[in-house]
């Protein structure tokens, strides 16, 4: 999804809310096979991890850094 942005208002930072995004996401644009986030909690667990099992995905984990993803 590098490149897109979408601003999406949410409570809070939480898993749930980061599965509903992606889901949503996916909906209109299809399933990206490939994730890559930094290792924030919303990311990192177990509700997500769920989720991209169901999708087929596979998750790469990168350090954040100057304010961009850089693998």
């Amino acid at each position: 999804m590098s490149g897109f942005v979408e601003l999406v208002e949410r409570g809070a930072a939480t898993a749930r809310e980061t599965a509903d995004a992606l889901l949503a996401w996916f909906k209109r644009f299809g399933v990206v096979i490939m994730w890559v986030s930094d290792r924030g909690a919303h990311f990192k667990n177990e509700v997500i991890e769920l989720l991209r099992k169901a999708l087929g995905g596979a998750h790469h984990f990168v350090t954040y850094c100057r304010g961009q993803m850089e693998p």
